[in-house]
Parts: C-alpha cells; structure tokens; sequence
C-alpha cells in the first residue's frame, strides 16, 4: 500500500498506511497518539530532497540504486512512493558504492 498525494486538494493521504499496519495488527494500544501522528504527520517534510530507488542490475552487471529527486519526481509521483511506501519499506537516503547505507523507516 502506498499512501497518496492528491493534485486536487494538495494534500498527502496516509490513509493506506494506517490501514496496512491496522490489517497486521502493527497498532499498540498503549500508544494512540502514534496512529494518530503517522495518520495526520506529513513525512516528505522530514524527507531529504534526493532519495534512492533499486533499480536491480545496472548495465555493468552490478548493483545499481537510482536517484529520486523531490523536485525532477514530482509529477511521476516516484519520490514521494518511496518517501510513503508500505509500513515495512524504508526510503533510502543515502548510498555508498551499491550500497544503502542510511534510511529512514516509514513505520511508527
């Protein structure tokens, strides 16, 4: 599940989200106001402006992540699929070589 960003009303839906992590049961009842912060929180805010995408094997036969940028992206929405992928999908923010080497976690 990918959470959204809506061209007619200019605001992101994490709607998905919640309802992916609702479905595995990923909720802690002890905490509510986390549900409600990944629910309202908009995460491209926090999001650096160039992320990483894999992109399998590159012409050389080796590893190969491609760069996302906020802005080039934005119409293709591929930034921002990273930045609100699915509750265990991290968006990568930093590659070493064909590694990743930092990301940042979509789950609460």
């Amino acid at each position: 599940m990918r959470t959204r960003f809506s061209m007619t009303s200019g605001k992101w839906d994490n709607a998905d989200l919640d309802v992916a992590m609702e479905r595995r049961g990923l909720w802690r009842g002890r905490s509510p106001w986390i549900r409600r912060a990944v629910r309202e929180l908009p995460r491209h805010r926090f999001a650096p402006d160039r992320l990483w995408r894999w992109d399998g094997w590159n012409g050389e036969g080796s590893r190969a992540y491609v760069p996302l940028d906020r802005e080039a992206e934005a119409e293709a929405g591929r930034w921002a699929a990273e930045v609100y992928a699915g509750p265990d999908e991290p968006a990568v923010t930093q590659v070493r070589g064909w590694l990743a080497t930092t990301a940042a976690l979509t789950r609460a």
